[in-house]
């Protein structure tokens, strides 16, 4: 079952710190997972087919988690020292 969470840290800050009091954050919760590999694939290259389609799925419920939430992903952040430069 995939889990997102946002708002946790923003861009910059320490990792083992905790986000502000009154700072939002979100746990979202997607649908169990069914990987499959391809029939008749060999057991490596079914491990890579399954770390491929679990990386996908994951990353897709992620930037939607994001969408749904309204809290920004890094990547969608301007960067510090950049706001309004095009």
């Amino acid at each position: 079952m995939p889990v997102a969470t946002l708002g946790t840290r923003r861009p910059g800050s320490a990792v083992g710190q905790p986000p502000r009091p009154g700072h939002r954050v979100a746990v979202v919760f997607g649908e169990p997972l069914h990987l499959v590999p391809t029939a008749g694939s060999s057991r490596r290259q079914a491990g890579r087919e399954l770390t491929e389609q679990l990386r996908t799925a994951l990353a897709e419920h992620v930037r939607r988690s994001s969408e749904l939430t309204g809290i920004p992903l890094y990547a969608d952040l301007p960067e510090p020292g950049l706001e309004g430069v095009s």
